[in-house]
């Protein structure tokens, strides 16, 4: 025998007493087996042998009830009651293609059987009956979560209902008349809104609408700064409607008022004072409404200022246009408001959810570092992560539209500037002066890009949740507990989604390079300028 087959003999002689050892037996390898080591390809083929000899004597599905006596639990129900419980591990059996008998059968008594198992999370089933009764069954069924009929059974429909009955599981919170959401100023206010505003805002977007085409039918040529004014407010007027009406929708559903009953309870377990938080944002996003209809109102003084220096261009004895300018202003000035107002709001709403579910995430691993029973942290984050997905879902639809709607006004901004540079030459004063009146339009990109922000930090904040649970001190060195957590909770892929699509930091990111590419464009552009 050459020195390789003797070490391979000796190899394979080892991991037979590792197959010992996957049956119950601890093995120990000889101190000549640990002079020779062996190629990573070797070990792993002896690796698959032992496992495969190990197999042939006992079944794979063996060891789901081992430590039951017999006739107990779902050891009884594998196979049948006289060969399940008579034959032997430490046996040989000779190798046979599986009878009906000694194969795993699915019980009828699974609620018994769920009941002795105690895994963490999970569901009591009920036996299917029909073909329409398969997608949706048990507390499914109970609970109201079914599929509407002629939905298509899908795996997002179905991860939706896994997800409403996980918290309808885990929401312990006391029943009360108010809702979770009415607690809530910015969320009150929304369900609380006059449906005689959309009307009132639709009538201003549709005249000003109207009376910019009237203008220039009339001879009056409008300004660059005057068309950022009149795009800003239609822009708003369309951002309110829209976004106020989805995120209205998405609060009177029942899943967001279960999840929000969840995020109460989640962030009340640590006294974590995120009404304070919440105000902090309130007030801060009060002064960019009174800072936006500042600026709104003064890119119109600007433009009646141009008018009256010459800059702008007049058709002359045009009086009827003076008149209908002013009163375009004063429609323009009053919609501002009570548009710019409710994008704040939407803004507020968003903010104050994404603010929430980020404290929640803080106050779950308090939890888990005081109460170190890494079984409850399953159960728990189960439900975390359950809530700040049917939260994010409900919200993706208003999120989507305001940061649509001022990624449009951003663009226009960049194409109406490099426009107008080459139109006045290059003239600096002239299109600074122009670009002033779209601060408006500026704005409304930014307050997307913050809600954005608060929704990256979430999903980055679940990303490192795994790091933190992996360094909380146990008993054991290596604690199997512990490190399924980290597992459990990085599968989980949590944070805050938009359709399919998670939002990270990374994203968020990219929207900065992005818009710098631009800007760097517009100013090689504008650095041409002869000075």
């Amino acid at each position: 025998m050459s020195g390789d087959d003797a070490r391979e003999e000796a190899f394979f002689q080892a991991f037979g007493r590792l197959g010992g050892a996957i049956g119950g037996v601890p093995a120990k390898l000889s101190s000549q087996s640990l002079l020779s080591v062996p190629s990573v390809r070797e070990m792993n083929s002896a690796f698959v042998h032992a496992i495969a000899e190990n197999w042939r004597t006992m079944p794979p599905w063996h060891n789901i009830a081992s430590s039951q006596s017999p006739g107990d639990g779902p050891e009884a129900d594998v196979g049948s009651p006289a060969s399940a419980h008579q034959r032997r591990v430490d046996t040989p059996v000779a190798p046979q293609e599986p009878e009906a008998e000694d194969s795993p059968e699915l019980p009828t008594n699974l609620a018994a059987r769920n009941g002795e198992w105690n895994l963490p999370g999970l569901m009591e089933v009920t036996p299917v009956n029909s073909a329409a009764d398969r997608m949706v069954s048990g507390p499914l069924r109970a609970s109201g979560a079914t599929v509407a009929d002629g939905q298509a059974v899908t795996m997002v429909n179905l991860t939706h209902h896994s997800q409403a009955l996980i918290i309808d599981k885990f929401n312990t919170a006391a029943t009360t008349e108010v809702r979770p959401l009415e607690q809530d100023m910015g969320c009150r206010l929304v369900l609380n809104f006059p449906r005689v505003l959309y009307g009132i805002l639709v009538f201003f977007s549709l005249a000003q609408c109207g009376m910019m085409v009237a203008l220039p039918v009339l001879g009056y040529v409008a300004s660059v700064g005057y068309s950022f004014a009149m795009t800003a407010s239609v822009l708003y007027s369309l951002s309110a409607t829209i976004c106020i009406y989805l995120l209205r929708r998405s609060l009177s559903s029942d899943d967001l008022a279960a999840a929000m009953s969840n995020l109460h309870m989640f962030v009340a377990q640590c006294t974590v004072h995120w009404k304070r938080l919440s105000a902090r944002e309130a007030h801060r996003l009060a002064v960019v409404w009174v800072l936006l209809v500042i600026a709104f109102a003064l890119c119109h003084a600007l433009e009646e200022w141009k008018v009256q220096a010459g800059l702008t261009l007049m058709p002359k004895g045009a009086e009827d246009i003076k008149i209908l300018r002013h009163v375009v202003s004063v429609m323009s000035v009053l919609s501002f408001c009570i548009s710019s107002a409710m994008v704040v709001m939407v803004s507020y709403v968003q903010s104050h959810l994404l603010l929430g579910m980020d404290k929640s995430l803080d106050c779950w691993c308090c939890i888990i570092l005081e109460a170190g029973d890494f079984q409850v942290g399953v159960e728990s984050w189960n439900a975390l992560q359950a809530m700040l997905k049917s939260i994010g879902r409900e919200l993706a639809s208003s999120f989507l539209a305001a940061q649509l709607l001022g990624a449009v006004g951003f663009v226009y901004f960049l194409t109406s500037c490099v426009t107008y540079a080459f139109q006045s030459s290059f003239a600096p004063d002239q299109v600074l002066m122009e670009a002033c009146s779209a601060v408006p339009l500026l704005c409304l990109f930014g307050l997307g890009l913050r809600v954005f922000s608060h929704g990256a930090a979430l999903t980055e904040k679940c990303r490192v949740i795994p790091s933190f649970v992996n360094q909380i001190p146990s008993e054991e060195v290596i604690d199997p507990e512990r490190q399924y957590l980290v597992r459990f909770v990085s599968d989980s892929a949590a944070g805050f989604f938009v359709g399919d699509v998670r939002l990270t930091r990374e994203m968020f990111l990219k929207n900065f390079i992005i818009v710098g590419g631009v800007l760097s464009g517009l100013v090689g552009v504008l650095s041409r300028i002869d000075i």
